[in-house]
């Protein structure tokens, strides 16, 4: 199986060269071919695996099968949310209202933790529109953590 992980690593190095690609989609490659080069390898654990999963009911399967379709979803989501972060926005409006109101009906009591859940998302959900960099007012970034060394200096 080693001698596999060479082989697919030196194809994908051979076209990420011709592609000109830089150094780091090359490091890319080469962690994702030597995890996927380890996960393959042990083919008697994914052996036995199936065979646990072949004994279980359908129901099991069919969950399985929903987390990890719902696990690849939030990846995409995460890898895209990297040039769009709307994406952000609009995940933490949806999971604000749906743990809030999962919450609301989970707790038997009058509690406040819902509404900060409810509250905690929604603010979330507006610092992600924010610019990720603000190269033309760095004043904007030093001026409370000046503020903040400042005001802890002082006597009391």
């Amino acid at each position: 199986m080693p001698f596999l992980g060479v082989l697919v690593m030196g194809i994908f190095s051979i076209a990420l060269f011709i592609e000109q690609s830089p150094p780091l989609y090359h490091a890319y490659f080469a962690m994702t071919v030597f995890l996927w080069t380890q996960i393959l390898g042990e083919h008697q654990f994914i052996k036995a695996l199936l065979r646990y999963i072949s004994r279980k009911k359908f129901n099991f399967v069919l969950k399985l099968l929903a987390i990890i379709a719902v696990s690849v979803v939030l990846l995409e989501l995460l890898v895209n949310s990297y040039t769009e972060r709307k994406l952000y926005t609009w995940c933490f409006l949806i999971v604000g209202i749906a743990a809030s109101l999962y919450l609301f009906y989970l707790i038997p009591w009058e509690s406040g933790i819902p509404f900060f859940v409810w509250l905690a998302c929604w603010l979330l959900s507006v610092f992600t529109l924010m610019p990720a960099e603000i190269p033309d007012n760095n004043q904007l970034v030093y001026a409370p953590h000046s503020n903040l060394m400042y005001s802890s200096s002082l006597p009391f």
